[in-house]
């Protein structure tokens, strides 16, 4: 920062003066009192969102210059600033330059950390204590100790932090576009370690009685429940931000129902769906979408109404209004709101090039899209196939078996018990294929039959002595879609 010119500002404080204290030559003493106030007033520290501060530059005394608004809330008391001096305009915002460290961006800040009078230099009441903040963000695969010490940490500073967050956060589960925060003190300590994945989840560690403490950072969250409607035009997706709504709920729609009706296939142009969804907020913010407590549909598939119950005994799941279970042995597709490419029976082969029996579904997606097992079972194929490629199979209960082929990868092994819904593989174009798709085939008893058109019982029903607990649960839902109301509704749900 360069020093101002004694000169120039013995000329600037001689043309502020008084006509009458102008006559006269300027005495030795006034002119020590001004070079002695030059380093009083030449540098300043200001506050900035997270408690941040950026060195400042003192403006000419003639001109104030309004200071930057805080985007955020202002910083700790403890770390705020004493009052100006009197008459003293506001210092001009000079913006220090980051420092990149390899893959992690840092930027580094000198802050006024705590206006100790101890510790302030001898004659100067405004001076401040400086300390140091590093922030930067994680990369690809790059762990938290590898982005800290490319950030400048010591290894023993590392050490702490990853002592410190111990139980309260597994650093192995740290994700590319996660960030944190160090506040270092002068000599080095670390005094403050913030880590934040998204506005809903953050962890932090400060410092209390000579060490590090973590803690799991509180959002505070206010729950609501959205009555929502809307009929299709062309897919439940675009349904779906035609009302204001995010796409994740026709995915969670389509997994409520999943049993029922495959939602590439079955649904037609005015198709109606209503959804009894929470909603979570912070501060009038939507942060995500809670649990679907009810759920209907009525359209070409036919009409289902669902709802969500906890039983006495903690076990979750969708029923019907007369307490039928809503679940399935297996569900109608693999996938979720994915396209059917070639259907079951008679085909000619895209690649032998003569008619022959497709005894399958195909389902036309990306190369790695997640697939799920239908039903709980047991894996017994695991492996490469032939013109199958990647092949996984699994055995049902009733003789049912099923097949999942051309994967890009497996992620089970045989003799595994998956549960329905698990991850088994993902989409591929291994083995005789012309593009990445999923075959997906269904026997019993081992003889391939349709998987569009297969029927299978629910599961067990609730118990007569659950049904009045349950009928009570549900009656408010139930109002809701009854009362034909279409509007977009919301209401403080009752706990």
């Amino acid at each position: 920062m360069n020093p101002i010119n004694p000169d120039s500002k013995l000329e600037l404080l001689h043309r502020q003066q008084p006509a009458r204290k102008r006559r006269g030559k300027l005495g030795t003493w006034t002119l020590a009192a001004v070079l002695m106030g030059v380093t009083a007033w030449n540098t300043h520290v200001i506050f900035e969102r997270y408690g941040t501060a950026r060195a400042m530059e003192a403006p000419r005394p003639t001109a104030r210059v309004t200071p930057e608004p805080e985007n955020d809330a202002a910083p700790p008391t403890a770390f705020s600033l004493p009052p100006s001096r009197p008459h003293q305009p506001v210092p001009a915002p000079l913006h220090r330059q980051g420092e990149e460290t390899g893959t992690a961006t840092a930027s580094v800040v000198d802050h006024a950390a705590n206006h100790d009078p101890s510790v302030r230099a001898p004659g100067d009441r405004y001076a401040a204590v400086a300390y140091r903040v590093v922030a930067a963000r994680l990369q690809k695969n790059q762990t938290v100790a590898e982005a800290l010490s490319k950030a400048g940490l010591a290894p023993e500073q590392t050490q702490e932090i990853v002592a410190a967050m111990r139980g309260v956060f597994d650093f192995r589960r740290a994700r590319p576009g996660d960030a944190f925060r160090v506040k270092l003190s002068p000599e080095g300590e670390v005094l403050f370690f913030d880590y934040e994945r998204s506005p809903t989840q953050g962890w932090y560690a400060r410092r209390d009685a000579g060490r590090l403490w973590g803690f799991r950072r509180a959002i505070n969250e206010e729950r609501q429940v959205a009555h929502v409607t809307g009929t299709l035009r062309t897919s439940l997706y675009e349904a779906m931000e035609a009302i204001g709504e995010s796409p994740a709920l026709a995915v969670m729609l389509a997994e409520v129902l999943a049993w029922d009706i495959d939602f590439y296939r079955d649904p037609q142009r005015g198709d109606r769906f209503q959804i009894i969804v929470e909603k979570y907020f912070h501060k009038g913010r939507f942060l995500r979408y809670g649990e679907i407590l009810a759920a209907e549909y009525d359209g070409a598939p036919g009409t289902y109404r669902v709802f969500r119950y906890e039983s006495e005994d903690g076990r979750v799941a969708y029923y019907d209004a007369d307490g039928r279970s809503a679940q399935k042995a297996l569900l109608k597709a693999p996938m979720k709101l994915v396209r059917i490419t070639s259907g079951y029976g008679k085909r000619r082969h895209p690649i032998l090039g003569y008619t022959k029996m497709h005894r399958g579904v195909d389902y036309g997606a990306p190369i790695g899209t997640p697939v799920m097992a239908v039903g709980d079972g047991t894996v017994i194929q695991a492996g490469y196939a032939g013109p199958n490629g990647n092949l996984v199979g699994i055995r049902h209960a009733n003789g049912y078996s099923t097949w999942y082929a051309h994967l890009s990868k497996i992620l089970v092994r045989r003799g595994q018990r998956v549960h329905q819904k698990d991850y088994i593989g993902k989409v591929g174009s291994t083995g005789r294929s012309t593009g990445p798709h999923l075959h997906y085939a269904v026997k019993k008893d081992g003889v391939h039959v349709n998987p569009l058109t297969l029927k299978l019982p629910p599961r067990r029903p609730l118990s007569r002595a659950e049904m009045p607990r349950f009928r009570k649960t549900i009656a408010t839902w139930q109002r809701w879609m009854d009362s034909g109301d279409l509007r977009l509704a919301a209401a403080r749900a009752t706990e």
